[in-house]
C-alpha cells in the first residue's frame, strides 16, 4: 500500500514537471513569435527611403521598446544589442551620405545634423505642451520635438506643463499666455507649435 502510493507520488511529480517543460516551451515559442512579428514591423523599412515624420515615429518606438525592456547601453550612451529583446538601428542620409546610430538623432539635436547638408537658416521654433493627463508626457513632448526637427525646425524651448482645467478662451491659464508670450519674443521664434487641440477663439 505504501509502496503504491509512493509510486503514485512519483508519477504525479513527474507529469508536473513534464507539463512545466511543455508550458515553458510553449511560452517561448509564443514569446519567438511575437518578437518576429515585431520585428516585421521595422525589417519592412530596412533600404526604404522614408521622410522625416516617420523616423521620428519609428525612433521613438524604437527608443521607448528598448527603455521597456531594461536594454543596456554602452558608454556612448547607444543600446546594447542582446539578440533577445534590443532594437538598434541605423539611418543613412542620404544627402551627405552618412549613417547614423539611432541614438545620436534620439538625444541631441537633430538640427545639428541638418546643418551639416543645409545652408538654409532653419525657423526657430517653441514648442508648448500643456497636458491635461500628464501619463506618458515625457514620451509625447519627446515625439513632438522629434517631429518638429524631422521638418527642419530649430527646436529653441520645449515647454511642458500640467493643465489643471482647460480655459475656454486660452486652454491653459492667463498668466501661462504671459509667459509664453514673453519667452516667444525673447527667443526670437518663427513659429510656436501646440501638443493640444485649440479652438478657433484659442488659436487668437
Amino acid at each position: 500500500m505504501k509502496l503504491g502510493r509512493f509510486i503514485a507520488i512519483i508519477l504525479l511529480l513527474l507529469l508536473v514537471i513534464v507539463f512545466s517543460i511543455i508550458l515553458l516551451k510553449n511560452n517561448k515559442k509564443n514569446e519567438v513569435i511575437h518578437l518576429k512579428q515585431y520585428n516585421l514591423g521595422f525589417d519592412i523599412y530596412l533600404n526604404k527611403e522614408i521622410d522625416g515624420t516617420e523616423l521620428a515615429t519609428l525612433i521613438n518606438k524604437a527608443v521607448n521598446e528598448n527603455e521597456k525592456n531594461g536594454v543596456a547601453k554602452d558608454e556612448k550612451e547607444h543600446y546594447i544589442s542582446n539578440d533577445e529583446n534590443s532594437i538598434k538601428m541605423d539611418i543613412k542620409i542620404q544627402l551627405n551620405d552618412k549613417t547614423y546610430a539611432m541614438e545620436e538623432f534620439y538625444k541631441n539635436d537633430t538640427s545639428e545634423f541638418i546643418k551639416h547638408f543645409q545652408e538654409e537658416k532653419l525657423e526657430r521654433a517653441y514648442l508648448v505642451c500643456p497636458y491635461v493627463n500628464m501619463d506618458n508626457h515625457e514620451y509625447r513632448a519627446k515625439e513632438l520635438e522629434l517631429l518638429s526637427r524631422s521638418a527642419l525646425l530649430e527646436v529653441v524651448e520645449c515647454n511642458v506643463f500640467w493643465v489643471k482645467e482647460v480655459n475656454a478662451r486660452t486652454y491653459m491659464g492667463i498668466g501661462k499666455v504671459e509667459e509664453i508670450r514673453d519667452q516667444v519674443a525673447e527667443l526670437d521664434v518663427d513659429v510656436v507649435i501646440f501638443d493640444c487641440q485649440l479652438t478657433g477663439s484659442q488659436l487668437r
